[in-house]
């Protein structure tokens, strides 16, 4: 059956913990020999989520250029480590993986950032709050009760994080550079090039996890497709795959 034709901004998203070996095998057949000794070289389950986000990365390019295989495609790497598809003119790719999710977005319209997150209170601390937060920022979050609070800042992590990969630095810049707001999730300021030429979503593609996407606002003609899949098949023809819900985050910059 012939996969739909996929959209200018595509996001793919697996959750790895329930995923068989098979699956995961599955995604480690498309990987190159550095990807392979990369995978090789960490833990068990974080090993899981690289392969799947890799092969996840080399599934959706192939979607979005039909008839080159997974397995054909080559990457070079910024120096803050963003990969870029070569011989993939126009294509620009963003990818993540976290403790039990692997996700990917591939973009025909610009710059394009993704972070995801497994919700764990033990990183919501203040501590680790004040390296992602301004004065106001750390203020609004440190007022939340418990349960938002935990909420709020996996929110704030993954906008800001999706935002500076879009941007092309990663976090190689303090994400204190970009001051939001909370309740609700916006964008109130940021210092990047491209000062107010972003659009962002944020969601919960399944318990217990937060994703961001970003995107250059200048290039995207379209909301984003985003897809939660189980295995590899479904993600290359997009069947059987669920929509996720994704919410927009609006700029006051």
């Amino acid at each position: 059956m012939r996969a739909p034709k996929p959209a200018a901004l595509a996001l793919y998203v697996v959750t790895t913990a329930s995923l068989p070996e098979a699956e995961i095998e599955a995604f480690a057949t498309l990987l190159d020999a550095e990807e392979t000794a990369r995978a090789a070289r960490l833990p068990p389950r974080p090993r899981r989520d690289f392969i799947a986000a890799h092969g996840l990365l080399r599934l959706a390019l192939s979607r979005a250029c039909a008839g080159r295989p997974p397995r054909a495609w080559r990457f070079t790497s910024s120096a803050e480590g963003k990969p870029a598809p070569m011989e993939a003119e126009g294509l620009e790719v963003s990818l993540s993986h976290a403790q039990g999710l692997a996700l990917t977005a591939v973009s025909r319209c610009g710059p394009v950032g993704v972070d995801g997150e497994a919700v764990a209170s033990s990183l919501a601390l203040p501590q680790t709050a004040a390296l992602l937060s301004g004065p106001e920022e750390f203020a609004a979050w440190s007022a939340l009760a418990p349960r938002p609070r935990v909420d709020a800042f996996f929110s704030l992590w993954t906008l800001k994080e999706s935002l500076l990969k879009a941007a092309g630095f990663g976090l190689t810049r303090d994400p204190r550079i970009i001051q939001c707001g909370l309740d609700p999730l916006r964008v109130l300021a940021l210092d990047l090039p491209a000062r107010g030429k972003w659009l962002s979503w944020s969601a919960t593609p399944a318990p217990g996890f937060r994703l961001a996407l970003s995107v250059d606002a200048r290039f995207a003609p379209e909301p984003p497709d985003a897809r939660l899949g189980g295995n590899a098949a479904q993600m290359m023809l997009s069947e059987g795959t669920e929509s996720v819900t994704l919410s927009p985050v609006p700029y006051a910059c």
